[in-house]
């Protein structure tokens, strides 16, 4: 199943987003010593935002859900609406 797919893959995209956050908050570990500096700093909360936006939200929610849950509630086949597979 194509939602099935979405949905693993959302998940994976979760765990990029989770390794992101935790670079976060390595920063906030010890204020005094610089392991990260502020430029990679500004590129982790760039990056993490867009994770788990476009890598985890999206696929998970609307390629996931909207794949897996709408036919099964509706008792359709896989694949039964194509117009909803092509917008996720």
């Amino acid at each position: 199943r194509i939602g099935i797919i979405y949905m693993i893959m959302g998940i994976w995209g979760g765990f990029i987003g989770l390794g992101l956050r935790m670079l976060i908050r390595l920063k906030f570990c010890d204020p005094y010593y610089k392991l990260i500096p502020c430029e990679i700093y500004n590129y982790l909360i760039t990056n993490h935002g867009i994770a788990m936006i476009f890598f985890f939200l999206m696929p998970l929610l609307i390629g996931g859900f909207g794949n897996y849950f709408l036919p099964f509630f509706l008792c359709l086949d896989d694949l039964a609406l194509p117009r909803l597979n092509s917008f996720s």
